[in-house]
């Protein structure tokens, strides 16, 4: 039987003032593993998402975003699952750079007018 790497999932509520252009690192970098993300999901609570542009699920170098959610379709209680409409998928399943880690951040302004957002992102670890 083959070997699959197991999937994880790292999943969580960040009060809107939390969800910045840097970000929250809710995948640790771990040296010499790659991560990939396979899946996952966002939903803004409380109110539409404020000035921002996008909220993305990207790697901790800046160099991936791997799901992209358009802050337009982030309305109170609307969860976007990956390819769903207002979140775009272009690197789902593909490597993150070695050694990075799994970032949850807004992109040019802030989610300040919802109260917070729950988040949850299927990776897997390889390597090491």
């Amino acid at each position: 039987m083959a070997a699959y790497p197991k999937v994880r999932c790292a999943s969580g509520n960040e009060l809107a003032a939390s969800i910045t252009v840097a970000g929250i690192v809710i995948v640790q970098p771990q040296a010499g593993r790659t991560l990939r993300i396979v899946g996952g999901w966002m939903r803004s609570v409380g109110n539409t998402v404020g000035t921002a542009s996008t909220v993305n699920f990207g790697d901790t170098t800046g160099t991936d975003e791997v799901m992209v959610g358009t802050a337009a379709n982030l309305t109170n209680g609307t969860i976007l699952r990956e390819n769903s409409t207002g979140m775009t998928c272009t690197k789902l399943n593909q490597a993150l750079p070695k050694g990075a880690g799994i970032l949850f951040h807004a992109v040019t302004g802030t989610v300040g007018t919802t109260t917070s957002m729950d988040y949850c992102v299927y990776y897997t670890v390889e390597g090491g």
